[in-house]
Protein backbone atom coordinates (compact mmCIF):
# COMPACT_ATOMS: atom_id res chain seq x y z
CA UNK A 1 0.00 0.00 0.00
CA UNK A 2 2.87 2.37 0.80
CA UNK A 3 4.39 1.77 -2.66
CA UNK A 4 1.06 2.66 -4.26
CA UNK A 5 0.79 5.90 -2.28
CA UNK A 6 4.36 6.83 -3.18
CA UNK A 7 3.81 6.12 -6.88
CA UNK A 8 0.59 8.15 -6.94
CA UNK A 9 2.30 10.99 -5.08
CA UNK A 10 5.20 10.96 -7.53
CA UNK A 11 2.81 11.00 -10.49
CA UNK A 12 0.81 13.90 -9.08
CA UNK A 13 3.97 15.88 -8.35
CA UNK A 14 5.36 15.11 -11.82
CA UNK A 15 2.19 16.23 -13.55
CA UNK A 16 1.92 19.38 -11.42
CA UNK A 17 5.51 20.51 -11.95
CA UNK A 18 5.60 19.32 -15.55
CA UNK A 19 2.53 21.41 -16.38
CA UNK A 20 3.99 24.40 -14.59
CA UNK A 21 7.12 24.13 -16.72
CA UNK A 22 5.20 23.70 -19.98
CA UNK A 23 3.27 26.88 -19.25
CA UNK A 24 6.30 28.89 -18.12
CA UNK A 25 8.37 31.58 -19.83
CA UNK A 26 11.35 29.22 -19.53
CA UNK A 27 9.58 26.67 -21.75
CA UNK A 28 8.62 29.41 -24.22
CA UNK A 29 12.28 30.40 -24.47
CA UNK A 30 13.37 26.79 -25.00
CA UNK A 31 10.66 26.22 -27.62
CA UNK A 32 11.48 29.42 -29.51
CA UNK A 33 15.18 28.53 -29.60
CA UNK A 34 14.83 24.83 -30.44
CA UNK A 35 11.82 25.11 -32.78
CA UNK A 36 11.15 21.47 -32.00
CA UNK A 37 8.07 20.12 -33.79
CA UNK A 38 6.54 18.77 -30.59
CA UNK A 39 6.48 22.27 -29.09
CA UNK A 40 4.36 23.47 -32.02
CA UNK A 41 2.06 20.51 -31.60
CA UNK A 42 1.76 21.38 -27.91
CA UNK A 43 0.93 25.02 -28.75
CA UNK A 44 -1.80 23.89 -31.17
CA UNK A 45 -3.18 21.57 -28.52
CA UNK A 46 -3.32 24.40 -25.98
CA UNK A 47 -4.89 26.68 -28.59
CA UNK A 48 -7.59 24.08 -29.16
CA UNK A 49 -8.21 23.77 -25.42
CA UNK A 50 -8.58 27.54 -25.12
CA UNK A 51 -11.01 27.64 -28.07
CA UNK A 52 -13.10 24.92 -26.43
CA UNK A 53 -13.29 27.14 -23.34
CA UNK A 54 -14.14 30.20 -25.52
CA UNK A 55 -10.92 31.87 -24.41
CA UNK A 56 -10.06 33.16 -27.86
CA UNK A 57 -7.33 35.59 -26.83
CA UNK A 58 -5.23 32.85 -25.27
CA UNK A 59 -6.06 30.50 -28.13
CA UNK A 60 -4.84 33.09 -30.63
CA UNK A 61 -1.62 33.51 -28.64
CA UNK A 62 -0.95 29.75 -28.70
CA UNK A 63 -1.83 29.20 -32.35
CA UNK A 64 0.30 32.18 -33.39
CA UNK A 65 3.28 30.70 -31.59
CA UNK A 66 2.91 27.45 -33.52
CA UNK A 67 2.85 29.35 -36.82
CA UNK A 68 5.95 31.39 -35.98
CA UNK A 69 7.88 28.45 -34.56
CA UNK A 70 7.21 25.90 -37.29
CA UNK A 71 6.33 27.95 -40.39
CA UNK A 72 7.03 25.24 -42.95
CA UNK A 73 5.15 22.38 -41.31
CA UNK A 74 1.60 21.08 -41.26
CA UNK A 75 1.49 22.38 -37.70
CA UNK A 76 1.66 25.93 -39.08
CA UNK A 77 -1.40 25.19 -41.22
CA UNK A 78 -3.32 24.06 -38.15
CA UNK A 79 -2.12 27.10 -36.23
CA UNK A 80 -3.01 29.56 -38.99
CA UNK A 81 -6.56 28.25 -39.27
CA UNK A 82 -6.94 28.19 -35.48
CA UNK A 83 -5.65 31.76 -35.18
CA UNK A 84 -8.20 32.93 -37.77
CA UNK A 85 -10.98 31.18 -35.84
CA UNK A 86 -9.83 32.89 -32.66
CA UNK A 87 -9.88 36.31 -34.32
CA UNK A 88 -13.41 35.58 -35.45
CA UNK A 89 -14.33 34.44 -31.95
CA UNK A 90 -12.92 37.65 -30.50
CA UNK A 91 -15.18 39.62 -32.83
CA UNK A 92 -12.30 41.10 -34.84
CA UNK A 93 -13.92 40.60 -38.23
CA UNK A 94 -11.47 42.54 -40.38
CA UNK A 95 -8.44 40.69 -39.02
CA UNK A 96 -10.33 37.38 -39.18
CA UNK A 97 -11.18 37.96 -42.85
CA UNK A 98 -7.55 38.83 -43.59
CA UNK A 99 -6.34 35.73 -41.72
CA UNK A 100 -8.80 33.44 -43.50
CA UNK A 101 -7.89 34.93 -46.90
CA UNK A 102 -4.18 34.50 -46.16
CA UNK A 103 -4.90 30.91 -45.14
CA UNK A 104 -6.73 30.16 -48.41
CA UNK A 105 -3.92 31.76 -50.39
CA UNK A 106 -1.14 29.88 -48.59
CA UNK A 107 -2.94 26.52 -48.25
CA UNK A 108 -5.32 26.23 -51.24
CA UNK A 109 -5.16 22.43 -51.21
CA UNK A 110 -5.94 22.18 -47.50
CA UNK A 111 -9.10 20.43 -46.42
CA UNK A 112 -9.76 23.56 -44.33
CA UNK A 113 -9.50 25.96 -47.30
CA UNK A 114 -13.18 25.55 -48.19
CA UNK A 115 -14.23 26.29 -44.60
CA UNK A 116 -11.92 29.31 -44.50
CA UNK A 117 -13.40 30.67 -47.73
CA UNK A 118 -16.91 30.11 -46.40
CA UNK A 119 -15.98 32.07 -43.27
CA UNK A 120 -14.67 34.91 -45.44
CA UNK A 121 -17.92 34.99 -47.39
CA UNK A 122 -20.02 34.99 -44.22
CA UNK A 123 -17.94 37.64 -42.47
CA UNK A 124 -17.89 39.92 -45.51
CA UNK A 125 -21.60 39.46 -46.09
CA UNK A 126 -22.70 40.43 -42.59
Amino acid sequence: MLKFILVVGALVAGVKYGCEYLLSAEFEKYADESKAQWTCQFENFLGHVHVQMSNYEKGYYRYSHAVRRCPESSLAETGAFGAARCLEGMGDRSRAVAAYEAFVEKYPASKRAKAAQKSVDILKGS
